[in-house]
């Protein structure tokens, strides 16, 4: 981690670059992941709370999404 925010500074390279092939394999196991739980609620008797839980979860795929 050192490593990385030595890189930053000195070569003011954005930390995000650092870790892009990271993040991208991240983001699409978290987009799936996301899209399995949304199928698994929506199999649940329907109530406020899985409700809740499917409006955040599509929220946050939109935005993973975009």
């Amino acid at each position: 981690m050192e490593m990385i925010l030595l890189y930053h500074l000195l070569f003011d390279v954005p930390v995000h670059t650092l870790f892009e092939i990271q993040k991208d394999n991240l983001n699409e196991d978290v987009i799936v992941r996301i899209e399995q739980l949304i199928n698994n609620l929506k199999l649940r008797e329907p109530s406020q709370r899985v409700n809740s839980r499917i409006a955040f979860l599509t929220s946050v795929l939109a935005r993973l999404s975009a």
